[in-house]
């Protein structure tokens, strides 16, 4: 097994006879610094957005669940380390997009072919492996 494959099977999302070891679910092996502090600033701006909502309505408890699941996924990002995912998500947006750089972040980590940027640009990765398998000329 080359070096690339050994990589990408121990990057996949599914652990199995040839992959002992799941992907990991670290925030930072899937964004830089400045990325999740775009997120986080996303989020805090959905936040203030919501508590606009509250004032406005204060029985509403869909907008004060919502900043609930907010403050939930900031503390997963930043004490723990994690992606968001699933649950975390449904309660702090429901049906509503993510804010863009939150999205990138999730949609990276939950890929199929998922891989940890430390290990450089996608480019890079993938160009020995397109030579290697005769995708380029």
């Amino acid at each position: 097994m080359t070096r690339e494959e050994w990589a990408i099977s121990r990057t996949t999302v599914y652990a199995g006879m040839d992959n002992p070891k799941p992907a990991s679910t670290g925030l930072s092996e899937y964004a830089g610094a400045e990325e999740i502090d775009a997120a986080i600033a996303s989020l805090r701006q959905s936040y203030t957005d919501y508590g606009r909502l509250l004032k406005k309505h204060p029985d509403d408890n869909l907008q004060r669940s919502r900043r609930r699941g907010i403050n939930t996924i900031i503390k997963s990002m930043r004490e723990e380390n994690r992606v968001p995912h699933g649950v975390y998500l449904y309660h702090a947006f429901g049906a509503d997009p993510l804010p863009a750089p939150l999205d990138a972040i999730v949609r990276r980590s939950s890929s199929p072919n998922r891989r940890p940027m430390r290990h450089g640009s996608v480019m890079s990765r993938l160009l020995p492996l397109m030579m290697r398998h005769g995708k380029m000329s």
